[in-house]
């Protein structure tokens, strides 16, 4: 996820303060250390900062175009779960077929496809008129947790798995955890070809991301 964070700085000159990343219970680390040259204020505001909001236009649900967005890959790529045979077992072409594209470097998918970042010209996703209302229904069928992130728009979250959020703040990024689906929605008012991927590099630069067009 992404986050702008207003810190508030009182009567702490000289201190170092550590900001340390405990997503990952057993993967706790420092990321940095704050270090406070002077002092701000002798005391904390008194009332919360807001920034002045940003001139979005509204969204257009009822009459917004829809897209469903599978996010794949792996060895439990949702290909060869969905082609698993009554007795468990995979039709060996099939299998062979994903551990070829998986040492070609194209490990992820969008919808089945895997986008290297090395190739050029690749045909969108999806495509809407300037100014339309677009609702996406993403889906992570894999076993890993991925942060999509579209470029170009900003977008509200409708639902996570089923759910309406507690809060409908503006975002570019939206955390999958394997098995989780959430539901997006954003105006195109920017023309244009934009990318749209996993935002841990390595998944995008081995297959998962690809373009919509805006116009």
């Amino acid at each position: 996820m992404r986050a702008d964070a207003i810190v508030d700085i009182g009567d702490v000159a000289g201190r170092r303060v550590a900001v340390i990343d405990s997503y990952f219970a057993q993967r706790t680390y420092k990321l940095l250390d704050l270090v406070i040259e002077d002092s701000a204020r002798s005391a904390p505001l008194a009332d919360m900062v807001r920034l002045p909001d940003n001139p979005l236009p509204p969204l257009d649900l009822a009459n917004a175009v829809r897209h469903a967005i599978e996010f794949g890959g792996g060895m439990m790529d949702p290909q060869l779960m969905r082609a698993r045979r009554p007795d468990g077992s995979i039709d060996p072409d099939l299998v062979r077929g994903v551990r070829e594209r998986m040492g070609q470097g194209r490990i992820w998918t969008v919808n089945g496809r895997a986008v290297l970042m090395t190739g050029h010209g690749h045909d969108p996703l999806f495509a809407l008129r300037t100014g339309q209302t677009c609702v996406l229904d993403l889906a992570n069928e894999t076993a890993w947790a991925h942060p999509i992130h579209l470029h170009g728009v900003v977008f509200r979250v409708l639902s996570r798995n089923g759910r309406t959020p507690a809060r409908t703040e503006w975002r570019d990024t939206e955390l999958l955890h394997p098995g989780e689906r959430a539901t997006i929605a954003f105006a195109a008012t920017e023309p244009g070809d934009w990318m749209f991927h996993c935002h841990v590099l390595e998944h995008q630069e081995t297959g998962m991301m690809g373009i919509f067009r805006i116009g």
